[in-house]
């Protein structure tokens, strides 16, 4: 065999079945069956690597064919018919069909939207419509005010609201989502809905926001407005959970509910006051983010609300009108309250409430007021300064022009005083130290 050419070395079955033009199978059979000449190494064993030489098959495939059926064959002896082929092909292509389309849909993934009137109408990259949905819901948001918060938040807004309308794989399966809440410009009937709809635009899911709820001996009708929702995944397995921020119409318990990517509740925590913003820092430096929640307390006024998002669940701390009669406490981590400043008190019955929260690289956290009061905090939830922001000044010199208020901005003590006066509820009663709530459901 040293005398063969390099070229006429064939190395693998694949290729001594393309050299002869047949398939890897009939090739092998022709082996056991008629002595086809291959070689193997060292043992010889059937699974062991093959070789065969160009002139010793030509030589064997001739005298074969000749002494076994006559005439050397140049086709496979049997190909099926282009009608039989057809036919087998039919119900195949059947299921790729079925299989695609439930993947894709023919115009593309949904990639934005359009709102006309009630209807919301989603639209592929090139401005193609896909499909539409009618909400059936006077009074429906215009399209404006939905983009204004579509996807995630813009900060640089002075009121920042959480994404009414998110387009987004949910589910990690490679097809986009739509979630979208039912937005109204004046009453709440109708309101209340977030759905999920797939690339298709059938509905795979809804969260009915809130229920009938007792505070203070007092019953709430289970009438809830969505302010907005956050899809973060908290647990790394490619899926988005959802956090959707709801409250009461026209009053103020407020829900914080967390569902999985299937629409499944599985935390569920009230405040009994707004809740405005999210952010996901991972504060202990664990490697799991926790979930912070910035909004308001009607009974003590600015708060944070540190959670392990799995364990969501219970009630803030109050007392009188401001308490659950039938939740139990907060599996929070951590509840921090702000004193309520002069400005607030000043104007009556206003509670001034955290609208933004952001967080840095140098981990810190920056909390913005309504008015413009900015604290900055650290990892830990210690209070490191307060600052007051334009429109905080605006505002207070406007009521100390009035008469209505006596401090000065220039004091230093002015500022000092608010950062002095942040509490923590350590599970029993108001700390002036940074303390975790000790006897949170999360522990």
């Amino acid at each position: 065999m040293d005398t063969e050419p390099k070229d006429s070395l064939l190395r693998s079955w694949k290729e001594i079945a393309a050299y002869l033009g047949y398939d890897e199978r009939t090739c092998y059979r022709w082996e056991q069956k008629y002595g086809m000449p291959v070689h193997r190494a060292e043992t010889g064993a059937s699974k062991s690597h093959v070789v065969a030489y160009k002139g010793e098959l030509d030589s064997w495939f001739k005298a074969t064919f000749t002494k076994h059926g006559g005439e050397v064959p140049d086709k496979p002896a049997r190909r099926p018919s282009s009608r039989w082929l057809l036919a087998s092909l039919v119900p195949v292509a059947a299921v790729i069909f079925l299989v695609l389309r439930d993947r894709t849909p023919a115009s593309g993934q949904p990639a934005d939207f359009h709102i006309r009137g009630s209807v919301l109408v989603v639209v592929d990259e090139s401005g193609k419509e896909l499909w539409r949905r009618d909400t059936k819901v006077e009074g429906l948001l215009d399209e404006d005010t939905y983009r204004a918060v579509f996807q995630s938040v813009d900060s640089s807004k002075s009121v920042v609201r959480l994404p009414s309308l998110v387009i987004r794989d949910v589910d990690g399966d490679g097809r986009i989502e739509v979630l979208f809440a039912v937005q109204k410009r004046d009453d709440a009937y109708g309101e209340g809905c977030l759905y999920c709809y797939d690339s298709r635009g059938k509905k795979r899911w809804h969260f009915d926001a809130g229920r009938e709820m007792r505070f203070g001996g007092r019953t709430f009708s289970p009438d809830y407005r969505i302010y907005g929702f956050g899809l973060h995944d908290f647990d790394g397995d490619g899926r988005q959970e959802v956090i959707v921020i709801s409250y009461h119409y026209p009053q103020w318990p407020c829900q914080l509910a967390v569902l999985d990517s299937k629409g499944t509740l599985i935390g569920e925590f009230w405040n009994s006051g707004f809740l405005n913003d999210l952010a996901f820092p991972d504060l202990d430096g664990d490697g799991r983010e926790e979930m912070i929640v910035a909004g308001v307390n009607n009974e003590y006024g600015p708060c944070l609300i540190v959670f392990d998002p799995a364990h969501v669940a219970g009630c803030s701390p109050q007392t009188g009108e401001f308490r659950s009669d039938t939740l139990p406490a907060g599996s929070e981590k951590y509840y921090v309250h702000f004193p309520r400043t002069d400005v607030s008190l000043a104007l009556g019955d206003i509670v001034e409430d955290f609208r933004h929260l952001g967080v840095t690289g140098n981990k810190r956290l920056m909390a913005y007021t309504s008015y413009g009061l900015i604290y900055e905090l650290d990892f830990g939830l210690r209070c490191l300064s307060v600052d007051c922001g334009h429109g905080y000044m605006m505002k207070h010199n406007e009521l100390r022009a009035a008469g209505k208020i006596q401090s000065s901005l220039d004091d230093a003590a002015y500022r000092e005083t608010y950062r002095k006066d942040v509490r923590y509820w350590d599970g029993r009663a108001w700390v002036a130290e940074p303390t975790p709530n000790l006897k949170g459901g999360y522990r």
